[in-house]
């Protein structure tokens, strides 16, 4: 894809490092430190307190450190909210292809809806449908791709301070991928049976006799076919620099270029037989990798990011962060023909929901009056086909700034005052038009193109936000007992010129955000903690009635258990949460009608409570042997306690890796052993009543599943690995992802992928 026509738009920030250089070398100067002075060997570089060291081979699998729960370097076991972090050598061991091979070894991180796009995750029961990258949020067709990654922060819960307008569940920030002050290039090359074959590229040099420049350079390229048959077409450029002004002071720029597209493929239908109390499966008599998508169907993304980061120690007390990023992206053309029923048992006839219990059932209709007489229909199995097609594109700046000061008021004790402030700004343009396309049935499916309908929606949208917050965190009796809070004030300006509706919703609201929590160590390997946080988001202001709700709203109450072993290289965490939350939103139904309504109906909004517990093991056994494992379970309803599409209300996963000790001739040698289980989960959103005021349950609900994956490596010199990964070792039949009865993917069978990987 050709992304000129995004070079222009960037004008505005060719200039920035004219403006913000020297205003760096400024700041320098006023922290009393030499910028020209060439450090000599021995000179030590301080790491800031908005950075996490490298994780090291005693943390290999539970890095001690994390920076998202509140912007500062914070250890785990000492932080009062819950925080998990995937660590880099998790991701490359697992060979991820989206984040979520990585974070399910994670609890309360699961499947969502849409497994080949969208980063769509579930957290605590909470769908994300974005991507938080250093603390930055923004969207996205594709998956964020973990050639970019150094690790994975997840932050559980709302966060006042982090995303004050992010999901209630939890916020998954990537820790994005650095210019390193070591020489180390590596050169990666990865093929298998599908969804592989790519070239991965990182090169990372010290540039000058001063050791003061850092340089690197991250690129992938992917051309490949998925399960299906269906290509993929992936091209990464990622330059970037650190300038190390001082030991104390640095600024870092980088840039990525992002080219993803892919033929789309939104799954087949379950058969039309299944029902609430039996167990759904594929339409029966087609293939697992049956495709009714043509090549006309596909989603795509391209952006280009340009991200800076200063941080200096101003004095011995106080510490200066800036962040800003500029982001362009344009979703391409993307069109979708999805099966659908209408009002025919092929999709969902809201007559065969049985009055008195409020189960689905196919084949059946009930008398709406009492006593509700039953009646036999012959079940269709023909399907109508609609979509849409879109043209969307997104301009955004945001910038951060933190102040931190440190202090040490009586002996034992420690005091850390965070002041910063943050700006956002979006324009978005959001163009579709209907699609429709010939009835088929799946016995004797013929592709037809789609047929082009009329515009249903065309939408100009701004929003800016900003935010200013202070936390404070204060550690007594030798770091025996933490306590910290924060302050959040939160201004959202949101308006959209509706050309199709011809409204002009303007809405613009301020939010005051709290949270705080405590550490207690009663020994030096226990500690107990507790927090709350409060979050609050703006609606899209076409969901915004007149004297409706304009916001999502909510609060997170959790405490829980914190054990260190080993020397604190293995940890586990046991916590239990509650989540209220007011205004979520959940897809409308009524899109999935054909033909589809013009224009398309706003989403709908659904209060909610969640609770649950989750446990968690991270770390390393022995020098040799790591381990991540999870458990979660919880209920997440709404008022009526009906249940949400895609959550699996149990889960737990496990990963094992071990590599042969140093002295073993075959040193050089490991494995690594994955399992996950997911509970069933609905097929579909549970939402009304019968005619006898039942609750209606889910049509259908996807089966639990478990899966097993397997890794093998060896490297025989410190030049040369490889790794191979077989996914789905024992080719389960099972179905991944679903947003409705016609919208059901089907899971991948074994997939064999190898990878070799030359340092030079």
């Amino acid at each position: 894809m050709n992304l000129s026509f995004l070079l222009p738009q960037t004008k505005r920030l060719r200039d920035a490092p004219v403006v913000i250089v020297p205003a760096l070398l400024l700041l320098g100067r006023l922290s009393g430190q030499s910028l020209d002075a060439h450090p000599s060997q021995d000179e030590i570089v301080e790491l800031s307190p908005f950075a996490v060291r490298p994780g090291g081979a005693d943390d290999r699998y539970a890095p001690a450190e994390a920076i998202s729960g509140g912007r500062v370097r914070t250890t785990i076991f000492d932080a009062s909210q819950n925080v998990s972090v995937v660590s880099g050598e998790l991701l490359r061991d697992v060979a991820a292809i989206r984040i979520l091979d990585a974070t399910k070894y994670v609890a309360g991180v699961t499947e969502s809806t849409i497994p080949n796009g969208l980063d769509r995750i579930t957290i605590r029961g909470f769908q994300t449908s974005s991507r938080t990258l250093d603390g930055i949020t923004t969207v996205a067709q594709s998956n964020l791709e973990p050639v970019l990654i150094e690790r994975l922060e997840i932050v559980k819960g709302p966060n006042a301070i982090l995303a004050p307008a992010g999901v209630p569940g939890g916020t998954i920030n990537a820790v994005s991928k650095k210019p390193l002050f070591l020489s180390r290039n590596t050169l990666s090359a990865e093929a298998g049976l599908f969804d592989s074959q790519r070239l991965e590229l990182d090169v990372n040099q010290v540039v000058g006799a001063g050791r003061k420049l850092g340089v690197r350079l991250l690129g992938a390229a992917q051309e490949t076919d998925d399960w299906w048959g269906l290509p993929k077409k992936l091209r990464i450029l990622a330059p970037m620099f650190t300038y190390r002004f001082s030991p104390t002071s640095e600024f870092t720029w980088q840039t990525h270029y992002i080219d993803w597209k892919i033929t789309n493929y939104n799954g087949i239908s379950i058969d039309p037989t299944a029902g609430t109390t039996n167990e759904a499966k594929l339409y029966q008599g087609i293939p697992r990798d049956f495709n009714i998508f043509g090549s006309d169907s596909f989603r795509g993304d391209g952006r280009i990011e340009n991200t800076y980061l200063f941080t200096s120690k101003l004095t011995d007390s106080w510490s200066l962060r800036l962040q800003g990023r500029h982001s362009n992206v344009f979703r391409e053309n993307f069109a979708t023909t999805n099966l659908a029923g209408g009002s025919t048992a092929a999709g969902v006839n809201s007559d065969s929901f049985n009055p008195l219990t409020g189960d689905y059932t196919p084949g059946t209709v009930y008398a709406r009056t009492s006593p509700y007489a039953a009646t036999p229909v012959a079940i269709s199995r023909t399907f109508n086909r609609s979509g849409q097609i879109a043209d969307l594109s997104r301009l955004s700046y945001d910038q951060q700034v933190d102040l931190l000061h440190v202090g040490e008021p009586v002996a034992g004790s420690k005091t850390e005052t965070l002041l910063g402030g943050a700006y956002g700004y979006m324009h978005e343009t959001d163009f579709r038009n209907a699609l429709t396309a010939p009835a088929v049935t799946l016995e004797h499916f013929v592709y037809s193109p789609n047929v082009v309908g009329a515009v249903s929606r065309n939408q100009v949208a701004v929003n800016k936000t900003s935010q200013v917050y202070i936390s404070e965190r204060v550690t007594l009796l030798q770091g025996r007992l933490i306590v910290n809070g924060g302050y959040s004030r939160n201004r959202f300006d949101l308006s959209t010129n509706d050309l199709l509706g011809k409204v002009h919703p303007h809405v613009v609201r301020h939010v005051d955000l709290f949270n705080g929590g405590i550490v207690a160590k009663l020994v030096s390997d226990v500690a107990l903690f507790y927090n709350f946080s409060k979050n609050a988001a703006p609606l899209p202001t076409v969901n915004i009635a007149a004297g409706g709700p304009s916001t999502q709203d909510g609060d997170q109450q959790e405490g829980g258990v914190r054990l260190q072993f080993l020397n604190g290289r293995l940890r586990a965490t046991g916590s239990y949460y509650h989540v209220k939350q007011n205004n979520v939103s959940v897809a409308n139904p009524g899109n999935f009608a054909f033909p589809p309504p013009v224009p398309l109906l706003p989403t709908l909004l659904s209060n909610r409570v969640a609770h649950g517990v989750e446990i968690e093991l991270q770390g390393s056994v022995t020098d040799d042997l790591s381990v991540m494992a999870a458990f979660t379970k919880y209920r997440n309803r709404n008022p009526f306690g009906q249940e949400f599409r895609g959550n699996a209300e149990e889960a737990w996963a496990a990963f094992v890796h071990y590599r042969l000790p140093k002295a073993m001739r075959m040193h050089g040698l490991s494995v690594g052993v994955g399992v996950d289980y997911l509970g069933k989960r609905p097929g579909d959103d549970a939402n009304g009543f019968t005619p006898a005021g039942i609750k209606r349950k889910p049509t259908f609900y996807l089966p639990a599943r478990t899966l097993a994956n397997l890794t093998l490596a060896y490297a025989p010199t410190p030049t040369w690995t490889l790794q191979v990964n077989v996914d789905n070792v024992f080719n389960e039949e099972y179905l991944a992802a679903s947003l409705g009865r016609g919208i059901v993917w089907p899971g991948t069978p074994t997939n064999v992928k190898a990878r070799l990987t030359y340092a030079f």
